[in-house]
């Protein structure tokens, strides 16, 4: 039987390579390319071979063993070279979730990683890698390629110059503590603590996040929305006043552009908030809401199942009924001509991040695609 591994062992390196590039920090990649995979093992971690295990989403898993190559500085190192092609993802690629295992006689240590990247070793499978295989021919746009992307949470970001909304609870410093909590996971919580994050305040930041070689910032939702997080949207055709508006984004896009920093929007389009001028089944809109009459110019935007009360929603969250984007007058209104995506695209949004966009219609996400090409050349 082989060692077990010594606590001093160094890990096994893992490396992606492509066309002679290392790519070990890229998690997607075309159906055309074929990486090299390459994993240098300490001798002392005693593996006697390594295997890449690897499935589809949702499918079944095959094991792929990495060759055996050449031992230096005290390594074995062993080389796959996997053609994208021949993994099962077809024409259109897919998503694929790996793992390495390492082969130690009586036992196996796997790769565990949580953020696609580093990992360490466990007795059994744990958290895998993920590796997205897009279809041939689709390119990262030029503006995108090789920069670093900040998250920002708007809300609690930094501060400056939004409108207060007197049925909400604001906190005053940025340390203080979040007091509402479910009960249990999923539990029905208000969302409505701020501390004052807003758009200006991200525009009086650019400076810091520049020195922090930030070349995308991804937003999260800027729309009008009775929550913190704002994925309940109440008006698509509105930068919530608390974020300081339309003025505060436009303000901030040219400012990025001079900067040479991308912005991308969060767009929340699988379902909307229930306080929301689309649904509007608290009233605060002086719309006619799809909840509130069979008449509505949205009644069709949503799936009633029993109208007014029974109704499909995300996740069967009753405040995020569901958009039927199916719909012509739904689809028109977000990827149309002179929609939604055409507005903030026109208005120097560079791209645009799809909430649960695997519950999207493909014809949805076609239709967008080409929209945001449309109005970003050049």
């Amino acid at each position: 039987m082989l060692p077990k591994r010594p606590l001093d062992c160094p890990l096994p390196t893992i490396q992606k390579t492509l066309r002679g590039r290392d790519a070990s920090a890229l998690g997607a990649f075309s159906v055309a390319d074929t990486l090299t995979l390459t994993v240098r093992v300490p001798r002392a971690l005693g593996a006697a071979g390594v295997v890449l295990r690897i499935a589809p989403d949702g499918g079944e898993a095959k094991d792929l063993p990495l060759a055996f190559t050449d031992t230096a500085g005290g390594a074995d190192i062993y080389r796959l070279s996997l053609a994208l092609d021949a993994i099962g993802a077809g024409e259109d690629g897919g998503l694929f979730y790996y793992e390495y295992l390492f082969l130690r006689g009586w036992d196996t240590l796997f790769t565990d990683t949580r953020d696609n990247v580093t990992f360490r070793l466990a007795p059994y499978s744990a958290g895998k890698f993920r590796l997205l295989v897009t279809k041939k021919g689709l390119d990262t746009p030029a503006w995108f390629r090789g920069r670093t992307m900040y998250h920002i949470f708007v809300d609690r970001f930094a501060p400056g110059g939004g409108e207060r909304r007197p049925d909400a609870v604001y906190h005053e410093k940025w340390n203080e503590e979040i007091e509402q909590f479910g009960a249990y996971p999923g539990a029905p919580v208000k969302n409505n603590e701020f501390f004052g994050g807003t758009l200006w305040g991200i525009l009086d930041k650019l400076d810091y996040l520049e020195s922090l070689g930030v070349g995308v910032l991804y937003l999260s939702p800027i729309f009008r929305a009775a929550s913190n997080h704002k994925y309940d949207t109440g008006d698509y055709e509105t930068v919530d006043p608390q974020f300081g508006g339309e003025e505060a984004l436009k303000a901030l896009l040219a400012e990025c552009k001079k900067r040479e920093i991308g912005v991308i929007l969060d767009g929340v389009f699988n379902h909307t908030g229930s306080d929301s001028r689309y649904f509007n089944k608290e009233g605060h809109y002086d719309s006619v809401g799809a909840y509130q009459s069979p008449d509505s110019p949205y009644h069709d935007w949503f799936y009633f199942k029993s109208f007014p009360d029974s109704y499909e929603c995300w996740w069967s969250i009753e405040i995020l009924p569901k958009l039927n984007l199916s719909n012509p007058a739904t689809h028109d209104y977000f990827v149309g001509k002179g929609g939604i995506i055409e507005k903030y695209t026109r208005m120097g949004v560079n791209g645009w991040r799809l909430d649960v966009v695997d519950e999207i219609p493909d014809p949805f996400l076609d239709d967008l695609c080409a929209r945001v090409r449309e109005n970003t050349r050049g």
